[in-house]
């Protein structure tokens, strides 16, 4: 019983303090050494210590199972990518490169309410500089990789009515990926991921102009954005 109490500390401590890490590593090397003799197998954890705020998880391999009452679209093979909330602060928009579009989430309930289809391989999620509206970036491909000059978008929504009010093929196809939007609101900036390319799209006409750039570019630094730190390749700041 000893053994099974410092395997489950392991998994309720990766957050601990320096003073749980200690015990997190014996328990771990234990569990193995036993496991190697044959003498236990390890048991399915039991519990996730839920941090302040978290709805309670019922099974620790779903996050997301506290209802148990998933969507068929949810229920499926998901890949998100990106997040950004709406600009009154009550709505999460989530992309999702397999399910080919953007979940809507009650920030409030945290619930899906929606789900807008977009393109191919939903990617990211970048806010106009005015607050009206959201680029989605659909890369082309539903995969992590793909062709070139695949089934690549950029889908325009309406943050007021959700509506897709645009959308921008890639001329040829093209791989929009990640990036941000222009200090003055003119250009959204995304890299080509399998075209090697950088993209600038007019955001008034949807004008496409691609700059050749080396193998791959995943992502891209447009500076400066509204915020103090970036929090990521995605554009995130705050």
């Amino acid at each position: 019983m000893a053994t099974i109490d410092l395997i489950e500390c392991r998994v309720r401590t990766g957050f601990g303090t320096p003073s749980t890490w200690s015990r997190s590593r014996s328990g771990a090397v234990l569990g193995l050494v036993l496991m190697l003799v044959g003498l236990i197998t390890p048991p399915p954890a039991t519990a996730i210590d839920a941090v302040l705020g978290m709805l309670p998880v019922v099974d620790p391999a779903n996050l997301y199972s506290e209802t148990n009452k998933l969507s068929p679209a949810v229920a499926g093979a998901l890949m998100r990518q990106d997040i950004r909330i709406s600009p009154d602060g009550k709505t999460f928009f989530v992309a999702d490169m397999k399910a080919g579009g953007v979940f809507l989430i009650d920030g409030d309930a945290f619930k899906e309410v929606r789900f807008i289809p977009t393109g191919v391989g939903t990617h990211g999620l970048y806010p106009s500089r005015d607050g009206t509206k959201l680029y989605i970036a659909n890369r082309g491909s539903a995969r992590v990789s793909g062709p070139p000059r695949g089934k690549g978008s950029v889908s325009v929504m309406d943050f007021a009515t959700h509506h897709i009010v645009a959308t921008w093929p890639m001329p040829r196809g093209g791989s929009p990926d990640m990036g941000n939007v222009s200090v003055d609101g003119k250009t959204l900036w995304l890299s080509g991921r399998y075209d090697n390319v950088v993209y600038a799209i007019d955001t008034t006409t949807g004008q496409v102009r691609s700059i050749p750039v080396g193998k791959e570019p995943h992502g891209m630094t447009v500076w400066p954005q509204p915020g103090r730190y970036s929090l990521g390749h995605t554009g995130n700041m705050r």
